[in-house]
C-alpha cells in the first residue's frame, strides 16, 4: 500500500500547483481535474481487468488437463489482443495530450502577434496624443485590460497543458501500479500449486512481448512436464474419506509432493493414478474451502503398485492414515495340519487386525484327534495365495477350523440312572463328550439306592437332565453325574474317582505362579516380547507374580478410571524379566486394591486372570484380581 499512498499524495500535489499556477478558479480546476482522471481511471480499469483476467487463466492452467491446453491457450491469445488494445488507447491518448500542448504553443505565438501589434499601435496613438493633446484615455484604459487579459489568458492555457502532460505521466505511472498489484497477488495467491505463472511488469508496453515469452515457456514447460510424467512407476494412490452425517461434510483437495491431483468429495473413495519414483513422498488434504484446516502423511513408494489412505475430517485437521502393506506368514497351502490358534497368532504378529474364526462342525468321534486344526484360509476373499502376496492391514482373514459336530449322548438319561459312576463316564467319553464331571451326594438313608442318580448336561440352570438318546449337543457343553454313596463309607472305585476328579479340578483352579508352573517359571527368567504361545495355553487361568507400576495414566477423560501398565520384577534393582502385562479401564475397585495409592514405580503383588495377548502393544492383557503393596 505504500506505493498507492505515494502516488495518491503526489496527485493531490499536481493537483493543487494545477490551481495555483493556472489562475482559475477551484470549482473549474476540481472539474477538469476530476474528468481527466476519470478517463485514465477508466483506462486503468481496463488494464486492471486485463491484469486479472491474466492472472485469472495463468491460475485455471495448473488444474488443465492436456485437452484444455488448446482453450488455455486461445485465453492468453484473448489478453493479449486486450492488452494490445489498451496500449493503442494509450498510445491514442499520449497523442491528444501532444496535440493540446501544441495548440496550447499555436495560440500563445498568435497572441504574441497580436500583443506585439497592439503594443505598436499604442505608441502611434501616443505620439498622436502627445501632438493634439486630446488622447482617448477611456478607451485607451479599456484596451489596456483587454490586452492583460489575453495575456494572462495566454499563460493560463500553457500552464493549463503543461499541468496536463504532468498529471497525464503520473497517472500512467498510477495505472502500471494499478497493473503490476494483481499480477502480484494472483501469483502469491496461486502458490506452490501454479502450473506455469506470468511474472509482475512495471512497464506495461513490455506486455505483449513478456507475454509472447511466457506463451513459450508454457509449451517448453509443458513439454517438460510430459517427460517427467514419464519418470517413476505407475501407482493408484487410494483414499477412503468417512462420512460425517451433520458437521464438517467438507470436500478435500488432495495433493502429492506439493502438486495438486484432484478433488475428493466427502464420504467418498477415490483412486488416481499417478507416477511416483520409489522413495518416501508426502500425500497432503487440504479442506476445499478453508486451507489452514489439512492434514499429512508421509508414506514410502517400494514398487507396490496401489497404496491405500483414510481421511477423516474434523473442525479443526483432517487426520490422515495409512493403511499398511502387510505380507501373508504363510502361503495357503502351508497350513496343513496346524492348528486355528497358530495361524491366528502368525497372521496378528504379521500386522493383520482383522481375524475371523469360523468353526466348521464336520468331524465324527473317530476324527477327534483332528479337532481345531485349520481346514482353510483366506485373505480377503482369496483362498489361494502365496507368502510374498502383497496385502493391507484391514484385509480380513477368514480362518475356518475343523471342529466335533453334534454330540448325541450314549442313552436316555432315565437309563442311565442306577449304574456305576464308571460305566456311565465311559459311555459319555465314547460318545464324544469331554467335558465330564462327577458330584456325590451322601445318602440320606440306608434303604436309598447308591450308584449314579441324577445326569445332567449343559450349564447351570441350563442344563438338560431329561435327554434323550436323540438329543444332540455340542462337543464342549458339560456333563455332570451326580452319584449317590453311603453316608461315611465310599466303595474303592468311587474312592479312585473322586481322588482323580478333584485333582483335576484343582489342577485347573491352582493360581499359577512361578513356583508350581515351569511354563510360567521359563517365561518369567528373562525378558522377552512375544508371550503368544503361554496366553494362548493360560488364557483364563489365574496368575500371581511381583511387580510394579511402570505407568498409570486415566482412561481416555475419565478421572477415576485408568490404564496401568504393570513390568515385572523390581523397580529399586531396575530389573524388569517376563513380558509387559496392561490393565484397561480399571479403577481402584475393579483392581481389588485397597492400599494408600498407586503411582508410577509402585511394588505391587499381581493376581490376575490371563484374558488375551496383544499383538499390537505387545502386552498380556489381565483382567485384575487383586493388587497389594509390597
Amino acid at each position: 500500500m505504500g506505493l498507492f499512498d505515494n502516488l495518491r499524495s503526489q496527485l493531490d500535489n499536481a493537483k493543487q500547483e494545477f490551481v495555483e499556477m493556472s489562475g482559475i478558479d477551484e470549482e473549474t480546476a476540481k472539474k477538469s481535474f476530476d474528468n481527466l482522471k476519470q478517463g485514465f481511471l477508466g483506462l486503468g480499469s481496463q488494464v486492471t481487468t486485463a491484469g486479472k483476467n491474466v492472472a485469472k487463466h495463468v491460475k485455471e492452467s495448473h488444474v488443465a488437463d492436456e485437452a484444455r491446453k488448446k482453450e488455455q491457450d486461445d485465453r492468453i491469445r484473448f489478453a493479449k489482443q486486450e492488452l494490445a488494445e489498451v496500449n493503442s488507447e494509450i498510445a491514442s491518448l499520449e497523442r491528444r495530450l501532444a496535440e493540446i500542448k501544441g495548440a496550447g504553443d499555436a495560440e500563445s505565438e498568435d497572441l504574441d502577434l497580436a500583443i506585439e501589434f497592439e503594443e505598436s499601435s499604442n505608441e502611434d496613438m501616443s505620439e498622436q496624443c502627445d501632438s493634439s493633446f486630446v488622447c482617448g484615455d477611456e478607451d485607451q484604459g479599456d484596451s489596456g485590460i483587454k490586452t492583460s487579459k489575453r495575456l494572462e489568458h495566454t499563460g493560463n492555457t500553457s500552464r493549463v497543458a503543461g499541468m496536463t502532460v504532468l498529471f497525464g505521466a503520473v497517472l500512467i505511472v498510477l495505472v502500471g501500479a494499478i497493473v503490476l498489484f494483481p499480477r502480484e497477488e494472483a501469483s502469491d495467491s496461486s502458490g506452490a500449486h501454479s502450473m506455469s505463472s506470468i511474472p509482475a511488469r512495471q512497464d506495461i508496453n513490455s506486455v505483449n512481448d513478456d507475454s509472447n515469452a511466457a506463451e513459450r515457456k508454457s509449451e517448453d514447460g509443458g513439454q517438460e512436464d510430459e517427460k517427467k510424467a514419464e519418470k517413476g512407476e505407475p501407482i493408484t494412490i487410494s483414499i477412503e474419506c468417512d462420512e460425517n452425517w451433520l458437521f464438517n461434510t467438507y470436500d478435500l483437495d488432495v495433493y502429492i509432493d506439493g502438486e495438486y491431483v484432484a478433488a475428493l468429495e466427502h464420504g467418498e473413495t477415490g483412486e488416481y493414478e499417478v507416477n511416483l519414483e520409489r522413495g518416501d513422498h508426502r500425500l497432503k488434504l487440504e479442506n476445499e474451502e478453508d486451507s489452514s484446516v489439512d492434514g499429512m502423511v508421509s508414506f514410502s513408494s517400494k514398487g507396490e503398485s496401489k497404496y491405500r489412505f483414510t481421511a477423516h475430517c474434523s473442525s479443526e485437521q483432517v487426520d490422515v492414515q495409512e493403511i499398511e502393506h502387510v505380507r501373508a506368514p504363510f502361503a495357503s497351502s502351508d497350513m496343513d495340519g496346524k492348528t486355528y490358534k497358530e495361524i491366528e497368532a502368525a497372521f496378528r504378529r504379521a500386522g493383520f487386525d482383522r481375524i475371523e474364526l469360523t468353526a466348521n462342525e464336520d468331524l465324527d468321534v473317530a476324527d477327534k484327534d483332528r479337532e481345531g486344526t485349520v481346514k482353510s484360509v483366506s485373505v480377503n476373499g482369496l483362498k489361494a495365495f502365496s507368502q510374498d502376496e502383497d496385502f493391507y492391514t484391514d484385509d480380513k482373514v477368514v480362518i475356518v477350523y475343523h471342529r466335533l459336530g453334534k454330540l448325541y449322548p450314549p442313552d436316555d438319561a432315565k437309563k442311565l440312572i442306577g449304574k456305576s459312576r464308571k460305566e456311565v463316564k465311559e459311555a459319555f467319553e465314547k460318545a464324544g463328550f469331554t467335558n465330564i464331571s462327577i458330584v456325590e451326594v451322601a445318602a440320606d438313608s440306608s434303604d436309598e439306592a447308591l450308584g449314579v442318580s441324577r445326569v445332567s448336561i449343559g450349564w447351570g440352570w441350563f442344563a438338560n437332565s431329561s435327554f434323550s438318546a436323540d438329543d444332540s449337543f455340542d462337543s464342549d457343553d458339560e456333563v455332570t453325574i451326580e452319584v449317590t454313596v453311603e453316608s461315611g463309607a465310599e466303595d474303592a472305585a468311587s474312592s479312585t474317582d473322586s481322588v482323580q476328579n478333584e485333582s483335576s479340578q484343582k489342577q485347573d483352579t491352582e493360581i499359577i505362579t512361578t513356583k508350581n508352573s515351569k511354563d510360567f517359571r521359563k517365561l518369567m527368567s528373562k525378558s522377552t516380547d512375544d508371550a503368544s504361545e503361554f496366553v494362548s495355553k493360560y488364557a483364563g487361568r489365574t496368575i500371581r507374580f511381583n511387580a510394579y507400576i511402570g505407568n498409570i495414566m486415566n482412561h481416555d477423560t475419565y478421572k477415576t478410571r485408568y490404564d496401568v501398565l504393570i513390568l515385572a520384577g523390581n523397580v529399586e534393582k531396575q530389573t524388569t524379566v517376563g513380558p509387559m502385562f496392561h490393565f484397561t479401564d480399571v479403577n481402584r475397585f475393579d483392581m481389588g486394591y485397597t492400599g494408600e495409592g498407586l503411582r508410577n514405580g509402585s511394588e505391587v503383588t499381581v493376581t490376575a486372570v490371563i484374558d488375551q495377548w496383544d499383538y499390537k502393544n505387545q502386552w498380556v492383557e489381565l483382567d485384575p484380581v487383586s493388587l497389594s503393596d509390597r
